[in-house]
């Protein structure tokens, strides 16, 4: 598919939150305010960076790629740490990055890239490396899928 793997998720998520930024200043009647969400946007935002970290310390320490873009690269398959909670911790963190800048935004219109992002991950993304994965590790992939979920 033309699509597929093509935007490596970071480019993505900055995609997404100008989209977000953009929708928010296009349509500022759409503003609210939250009590406290700033400080959650923090927190959220920590919290993703922090798992980012972790989930990318798991890969380098098991020696296998973290390039996104190129899944059958992977010659080993991470089942420890974050990754007995998620197949894509790292994904989830981007996730929560997005739902931080919503936060922070304070526009209902901000928050539509939102589910969009997680269709595209879904559909261009974690599809094929779910595919790449199954190929390499065959059952200790499916048994991995049949234990933990795709987000969380």
């Amino acid at each position: 598919m033309l699509l597929e793997l093509k935007l490596p998720p970071p480019v993505l998520v900055v995609i997404a939150g100008a989209l977000m930024y953009g929708a928010a200043e296009w349509l500022p009647m759409l503003a609210y305010t939250l009590p406290g969400a700033h400080g959650a946007a923090r927190a959220i935002a920590v919290v993703a960076v922090l798992i980012i970290g972790v989930a990318v310390l798991g890969f380098l320490h098991a020696g296998t790629t973290i390039d996104p873009r190129h899944p059958k690269k992977a010659n080993t398959l991470v089942t420890s740490g974050l990754y007995r909670f998620s197949r894509n911790p790292m994904y989830l963190a981007d996730l929560l990055l997005l739902v931080a800048w919503a936060l922070k935004l304070g526009n209902w219109a901000a928050w539509l890239p939102v589910p969009l992002f997680v269709w595209w991950m879904n559909r261009f993304q974690i599809r094929v490396e779910e595919a790449a994965l199954a190929a390499r590790f065959k059952d200790d992939y499916a048994a991995y899928c049949r234990k933990v979920r795709r987000w969380l």
